[in-house]
């Protein structure tokens, strides 16, 4: 509802720099708590008081954990439920920051905050959007020549991209190798064969709204 509030009430070619910056002074500040929050190895504020913090520490319960340099750690979560979700939405809105470098120095320092914070989240997904993202943004600012073919050509390879990472890790020969021991790829690869086989079994209209997470346990073989 607020997207589409914006779109009909605000002209955004008139308000895009200021629409930027704000993106901008949000990035550095949930960047800052990002950082703090992997060095503290949890939460700063300890409260729900500061921009919605989670309150959380090495010992909580079902806290998400990952293992760098031969040590577990804990990734930065920011104002965000999950590291995956403030991965996620930093991979998006640091490409369009860095878009804009030049014209603005608080870009840049917002945008090298937000790229540690990015790398504190240990989210290998949100990491490979960002350099994807960085690539194209570099591939078409190089030139405008030839800027449809570009785009043609781009879509092509993330069409096909896309439709290799969805069937590639099915297939069980593939599963045994060592890359897919990583619980990052191994639970992602029983979710998505999950979801064929629910797929499959209920073809016409599925399982219902928000019914996935109640059925998934009955179709994931493998968890490790």
């Amino acid at each position: 509802l607020i997207l589409l509030y914006i779109l009909s009430e605000i002209k955004v070619e008139e308000y895009y720099f200021r629409i930027l910056d704000i993106i901008s002074v949000t990035t550095f500040l949930i960047g800052i708590i990002g950082v703090l929050q992997y060095i503290n190895h949890g939460s700063i504020f300890n409260n729900y008081l500061m921009f919605g913090e989670q309150p959380y520490s090495y010992s909580t319960q079902d806290i998400s954990k990952k293992i760098f340099l031969g040590k577990n750690v804990i990734p930065s979560y920011s104002i965000f439920r999950h590291p995956n979700i403030f991965g996620g939405y930093l991979s998006l809105v640091l490409v369009w920051i860095y878009s804009f470098l030049k014209r603005n120095k608080l870009y840049l320092v917002s945008f090298v905050v937000g790229v540690f914070a990015l790398f504190f989240t240990f989210s290998y997904l949100a990491w490979l959007v960002f350099l994807f993202g960085i690539f194209l943004q570099t591939f078409f600012s190089k030139s405008t020549k030839n800027i449809k073919e570009k785009k043609s050509l781009i879509s092509i390879v993330v069409v096909l991209l896309c439709l290799f990472l969805s069937i590639f890790p099915v297939f069980s020969k593939f599963k045994s190798s060592t890359v897919f021991e990583n619980p990052t790829f191994y639970r992602r690869i029983n979710l998505l064969e999950a979801s064929y086989k629910m797929i499959k079994d209920y073809p016409i209209f599925g399982v219902g709204i928000n019914n996935f997470t109640v059925f998934v346990e009955d179709y994931v073989t493998d968890s490790r």
